[in-house]
């Protein structure tokens, strides 16, 4: 158990890390979790008020407790599998680039979106908190590495989680920021299996 745990050192120190501050925080709390999302959380808002350090911030923290066990999941089975496939080194790379590009590519669209339509709407104001960009990244990476009679079924899911994610339960930021992780991990991948 232990060395298949050494194999995993940046999965488990991204998965302690956003526990610690969600409990020193007290994050678990909803309400004390919403302060944070405007205090912390990063979308074009924080850009045009200078809180950059927003980008890295936001990563740590969650809305809630189902949102930490949500992210939880996601970080093992996407950020853990390509660690664990492809080293440690690799899956740090592919999890900061997708994750500080799609951000930064959310971000840009709600600036436009508020020079557009508007500086109020709820789109352009919305900001973003959690892990999931960068494993939403992972995630990219990974499918095309799968054996090939796995590779398209779980493609096709992922695409249709994405898709009915967002006309079921929109959260327009992160639904951005989820596809365009997705689609640069995806410009990351390794030759995939046979």
């Amino acid at each position: 158990m232990a060395r298949a745990l050494a194999r995993l050192p940046f999965t488990l120190l991204l998965e302690a890390s956003i526990l610690g501050v969600a409990l020193s925080l007290g994050l678990f709390d909803p309400e004390v979790g919403a302060r944070w999302r405007e205090r912390e959380g990063f979308g074009w808002p924080s850009l045009v008020e200078g809180r950059y350090h927003t980008l890295l911030t936001s990563t740590f923290l969650v809305d809630d407790a189902w949102q930490w066990a949500r992210i939880a999941l996601l970080l093992t089975w996407t950020v853990g599998l390509l660690e664990w496939r492809e080293g440690t080194r690799r899956s740090v790379w592919i999890y900061a680039v997708t994750n500080l590009a799609s951000c930064l590519a959310a971000a840009a669209a709600q600036g436009v979106a508020a020079a557009l339509a508007g500086p109020d709407i709820v789109f352009a104001q919305s900001r973003d908190v959690g892990a999931s960009a960068g494993a939403f990244g992972c995630l990219g990476a990974l499918l095309p590495t799968l054996p090939a009679r796995w590779r398209r079924p779980l493609a096709g899911l992922v695409l249709a989680y994405l898709a009915l994610k967002a006309l079921v339960f929109p959260t327009p930021s992160s639904d951005a920021v989820h596809a365009v992780a997705l689609a640069l991990g995806y410009a990351f991948r390794s030759r995939p299996e046979r």
